[in-house]
């Protein structure tokens, strides 16, 4: 049963994926680096069971609502990474309601986030975004009220490698629904996931 999908760092595609032939129980998908990137590819239909996606590699989107359509709102778990162009998350985010780990990486334009973040974040990963890092760092900084309610903050990469570890456990959990995942002598049960456990403390420095 095929629950991950790979598609990166291939220049000829140029085609997307027929709509609706996605494999009906896909967790993962990372998708970049293609000839006709995923910005063009039109909706998408992917199956609900999505909880889990990477983008990276578009330079033409500025604004992330013109991607905000190919998200199901049984994201939680959502990546962008290498959007040089872009400028502004302040739209496209709305509708994800279950989304709990957000990270940005080199998206050195951006400096927007919306008005209200989700509620339900466990995690905000901002690294290589010096614009949104400025906003963002420290209790007195622009953004600081809108992002200090979620458990966990790592900003340009001042977290350690076994912290990030333990936020990809979490993300994996999800994802595998079962069992015990075990890193570096740490434990982690399902039971505890759902109250965002091991994700205290803000890595703001």
């Amino acid at each position: 049963m095929l629950k991950g999908v790979y598609i990166g760092n291939c220049p000829m595609i140029d085609a997307s994926f027929p709509r609706g032939l996605w494999p009906p129980n896909l967790c993962f998908l990372g998708i970049g680096g293609l000839k006709k990137p995923i910005s063009e590819w039109g909706n998408q239909n992917f199956p609900p069971s999505l909880v889990y996606l990477c983008l990276w590699d578009e330079p033409d989107v500025r604004n992330f609502s013109r991607l905000s359509h190919l998200f199901p709102s049984s994201l939680t778990s959502l990546d962008i990474s290498e959007f040089y162009n872009l400028e502004s998350l302040s739209t496209g985010l709305q509708h994800l309601t279950s989304l709990q780990h957000l990270t940005i990486h080199r998206c050195p334009k951006v400096k927007d986030l919306p008005e209200t973040l989700l509620p339900s974040l466990l995690s905000l990963m901002i690294d290589e975004c010096p614009k949104l890092e400025e906003r963002c760092s420290g209790r007195g900084s622009h953004y600081w009220p809108r992002i200090s309610h979620i458990p966990c903050i790592f900003m340009d990469g001042r977290s350690s490698e076994l912290t990030l570890v333990r936020v990809l456990e979490h993300i994996l959990m999800d994802l595998l629904g079962d069992g015990t995942f075990t890193v570096d002598q740490v434990k982690f049960k399902n039971r505890e996931k759902s109250q965002g456990v091991n994700f205290q403390g803000k890595y703001l420095g």
